[in-house]
């Protein structure tokens, strides 16, 4: 029996990101397609090295290549955990 004076805690919700493998693996595939699209236009010599435009497709092509499947599950991992714990 409860007393008629108990209230109920307010339970507060946590939005938990919602990248599954499918997901993850999209956007590994898409980071993929542009490091080999950025690699290409560097090989044509689009750019000319030692220019700003090489420096910044360089960047991004080393940005590109280091998204992988285990790092976008890490981050949505530790994003979602982090969310959770502060909270507290």
């Amino acid at each position: 029996m409860q007393d008629d004076t108990y209230v109920e805690p307010d339970i507060p919700q946590y939005p938990m990101a919602a990248a599954t493998m499918e997901e993850a693996l999209a956007l590994a595939d898409a980071c993929q397609a542009i490091a080999e699209r950025l690699e290409r236009l560097l090989n044509l010599r689009i750019a000319t090295k030692g220019t700003e435009a090489y420096s910044v497709m360089e960047d991004f092509l080393r940005i590109a290549r280091g998204v992988t499947v285990e790092c976008i599950c890490e981050v949505v991992t530790k994003m979602a955990y982090g969310r959770h714990m502060k909270a507290f």
